[in-house]
């Protein structure tokens, strides 16, 4: 079996049915781009965990109830999950 969309081939039906779903995720969200503002940062992706992971590890983000810790400091702005 191969994918269509990036002709990738595989052995397991099952390994091949998840890829073709994951091209049907991006192109439902492709319509959607998160775009980091940190920091002069100039990562995007379609991906909002993938954003979430980037702000963790890159930036040194955390979340709680809406607010917005960045290095420890405290935000004025709130954000909706």
């Amino acid at each position: 079996m191969f994918c269509k969309d990036c002709e990738e081939k595989f052995r397991v039906r099952s390994t091949y049915h998840a890829h073709v779903k994951r091209h049907r995720n991006e192109k439902q969200q492709a319509s959607t781009i998160y775009v980091c503002v940190l920091q002069n940062c100039q990562y995007t992706t379609s991906n909002k965990a993938s954003m979430k992971q980037h702000l963790t590890k890159i930036h040194d983000y955390k979340q709680e109830k809406g607010k917005i810790f960045i290095d420890g400091n405290r935000e004025n702005r709130s954000r909706k999950s």
